[in-house]
């Protein structure tokens, strides 16, 4: 990131141009329990066949964020729009943008709380792989990673952080998200609602690097997530 104001990179305004360079090679795919062939198996979906999907375009960001790991006061928000075309290589033509705000403040002493909202959208003949998702550790926990996706994908976090014992934190979180092809059918019916906490173990506390492990339940199943630092 090239800093425009503020100390460095990261600090204050930056800008960038985003690069996405990826090829995708699909050996096989199964066939369905039942026995039939499914859309990816039929070559119904875009991207059924691999191929590379290539693409640039500005990306700016505002931080004022006091710690990159684990934020406990500042802003941080971040907007892109990546155009993907034959011009760079790609053999799919699609445009993707993206919004990503969040918000930090101390509550109470070590307690504080973070709030994220996320969309984007990618327009064009994008490959599914491209769609944009809700699911996983950093995003909407108690949904499997990438299982819910479509052209449009709406993200809500709120989450309280606190410490509990010597190295040992804790937090508790509501995620929110929803997916749809279209704006008109963003609507509340169908969001997922999961909720859920965990615990992080500080392995440096002056840099607040930490491991965390987390429990989301979305209707009813949970899942479990084991990773490093927080979720955002």
């Amino acid at each position: 990131m090239h800093a425009v104001s503020g100390r460095r990179g990261q600090h204050g305004l930056s800008a960038v141009l985003r690069l996405d360079i990826r090829h995708d090679d699909i050996r096989s795919v199964d066939l369905r329990e039942d026995g039939t062939a499914g859309p990816l198996r039929s070559g119904e979906i875009t991207g059924s066949n691999g191929g590379w999907f290539n693409g640039l375009g500005p990306m700016v960001s505002y931080d004022t964020r006091d710690n990159n790991f684990d934020a406990r006061t500042g802003s941080f928000c971040e907007g892109a729009v990546v155009m993907y075309g034959s011009w760079l290589g790609s053999n799919f033509e699609s445009v993707l943008t993206h919004l990503d705000l969040r918000g930090y403040a101390t509550l109470v002493d070590d307690v504080s709380m973070a709030g994220r909202f996320m969309v984007q959208n990618i327009g064009g003949t994008p490959t599914f792989q491209q769609w944009p998702f809700i699911g996983g550790q950093n995003n909407l926990r108690g949904v499997i990673e990438a299982q819910q996706r479509d052209r449009i994908s709406v993200l809500l976090n709120a989450e309280v952080r606190f410490p509990i014992v010597w190295i040992v934190r804790g937090a508790a979180f509501v995620d929110a998200g929803r997916v749809a092809d279209t704006p008109s059918n963003l609507n509340i019916d169908g969001v997922y609602v999961g909720w859920g906490g965990g615990l992080r173990f500080l392995l440096d506390p002056a840099e607040r690097i930490s491991l965390r492990f987390d429990v989301g339940v979305v209707r009813g199943t949970p899942q479990y997530y084991l990773g490093f630092n927080e979720a955002f």
